[in-house]
């Protein structure tokens, strides 16, 4: 109700200019301090992409400057068209980021910075065979780690959290750190030697990839997948994934479980 809609007619490309500004800048701002960071590049352009628009708190600091004679109407006018078009064009941007950050990730010299922190490799996978390879060591990951230390099988952890990563190597326990997907990251893992795959993490793009990049190297691998979607769980069985795992079905047959055990006779 703030808007004037006659300044899109009135400065059309003063509108457009403040647009691009707030949009490009954001999320190329936002994607140069994350890639600094060594987040993923992928992560790093949808986050940029989230992050590229100015919403709600733009309406209140433009109206207070305008009050306070900060600002002229027409720049409040201009703020405001741009967070309309920021916030209408999110969708969009949300799918160029995720193009975008696919053709980051085939760039070597950014690859080899998100995987330079120390722990690209894993000294100790090197002498790996018959192993299981857990990629994803959160709240999934970590306990079928534990299971398989308990029972003295050899493993090796992939992990794309750098401060986990880090943890697990001050546990000495061997851990590749980046992304599943990329063949470098999975080859420090020896897949080729392994006799089992968990891919820990819900994400249906990186599983199908890893899957992909495994069965490459080792088509005998035996697979576990973690889903969330009905569908997806539909087709990893239809492209012969050993194990698929549903959280949800698992847990909604305990609860009717014990749901049906209070109206047992």
């Amino acid at each position: 109700m703030l808007f004037d809609p006659a300044a899109f007619v009135r400065v059309p490309a003063h509108i457009a200019a403040v647009a691009l500004v707030v949009i490009i800048g954001n999320a190329l701002v936002t994607m140069i301090v994350l890639l600094a960071l060594r987040a993923a590049p992928r992560n790093a352009a949808e986050v940029g992409a989230v992050l590229a628009q100015i919403g709600e708190f733009s309406f209140i600091l433009s109206g207070t400057a305008v009050a306070r004679g900060l600002m002229p109407a027409e720049g409040r006018d201009l703020a405001l068209a741009a967070a309309m078009i920021s916030i209408v064009l999110q969708p969009a941007l949300l799918r160029a980021a995720t193009g975008l950050g696919a053709r980051l990730e085939r760039l070597g010299f950014l690859r080899a910075w998100h995987t330079s922190g120390g722990l690209a490799t894993a000294a100790k996978a090197a002498s790996l065979d018959g192993h299981a390879i857990i990629v994803g060591h959160g709240r999934v990951g970590s306990v079928i780690a534990t299971s398989l230390r308990r029972q003295g099988i050899p493993y090796v952890v992939i992990e794309q959290n750098l401060r986990f990563a880090e943890r697990l190597r001050q546990e000495q326990i061997p851990v590749v750190y980046g992304d599943a997907a990329w063949p470098e990251v999975l080859d420090a893992a020896r897949p080729a030697k392994a006799r089992l795959l968990v891919i820990a993490v819900p994400e249906k793009a990186a599983a199908r990839r890893i899957i992909a990049e495994a069965r490459r190297v080792n088509p005998q691998i035996e697979l576990v997948v973690r889903t969330h979607s009905t569908e997806e769980a539909s087709w990893l069985r239809q492209n012969g994934v050993g194990l698929v795992v549903m959280g949800e079905h698992h847990i909604a047959s305990e609860m009717a479980e014990q749901a049906l055990k209070q109206f047992e006779a």
